[in-house]
């Protein structure tokens, strides 16, 4: 049996500039990865494809859909899979 979907982690955390987040897909298919702020607004959608089962990562800049630089703080990521949604922490230093 493959492993289950799971997040790993961003690293580093906290982060300046820039972090990976990693995770391991149990079965294949469409993946969307996106990032909020505290208050749950979007930020930036940093994944939307199909991915095969197995490890994957995605890299965050610190930067908003439109290219600016976000500001100190807390960021979530969530993951949606066709097995569920997935979600972590994570901090940006200026």
């Amino acid at each position: 049996l493959p492993p289950p979907t799971s997040i790993f982690g961003a690293a580093p955390n906290p982060f300046n500039p820039r972090t990976r987040i990693e995770f391991m897909l149990g079965r294949g298919g469409p993946v969307r990865m996106d990032v909020f702020d505290v208050k749950g607004r979007w930020v930036r959608t940093l994944l939307e494809e199909s991915l095969e089962a197995g490890p994957h990562d995605v890299v965050w800049n610190g930067r908003d859909a439109g290219g600016q630089d976000m500001g100190t703080g807390v960021y979530l990521y969530r993951l949606q899979t066709s097995e569920g949604a997935y979600s972590g922490r994570m901090t940006l230093i200026r």
